[in-house]
């Protein structure tokens, strides 16, 4: 899925308390949204609607080998579910959200 920064943009004019949380590469698409964007970086702790989320991780998986890996963090929510976003963050966590479908990843990349 491609990053599509109106549906955020019109998300964030639906409710102005909305505040994301990402990496560089993404918070350069979001300027209209100004300080309601926050830089977040690998090893970051932040509180979020009552829970810890430490942020892991600095790039995509390598999709090509012509092409240099995008910005892209995980969140680990109150140190049990881990999201990685497209990417293989490799933590030991309870509860891991595999990326299930992605342009580089192979049966055993799944597995």
């Amino acid at each position: 899925m491609r990053f599509v920064p109106e549906r955020l943009l019109t998300a964030a004019a639906e409710d102005p308390r909305l505040v994301v949380y990402t990496c560089p590469g993404v918070a350069r698409r979001l300027i209209d949204l100004d300080d309601r964007v926050r830089v977040v970086g690998d090893g970051d702790v932040i509180s979020v609607a009552g829970f810890e989320v430490t942020v892991a991780g600095k790039k995509h998986h390598v999709s090509h080998p012509d092409v240099p890996p995008v910005d892209n963090v995980g969140f680990l929510i109150d140190g049990e579910v881990f999201h990685p976003g497209d990417a293989l963050t490799l933590l030991d966590v309870p509860t891991l959200l595999v990326p299930g479908q992605a342009p580089w990843m192979t049966a055993p990349d799944l597995i």
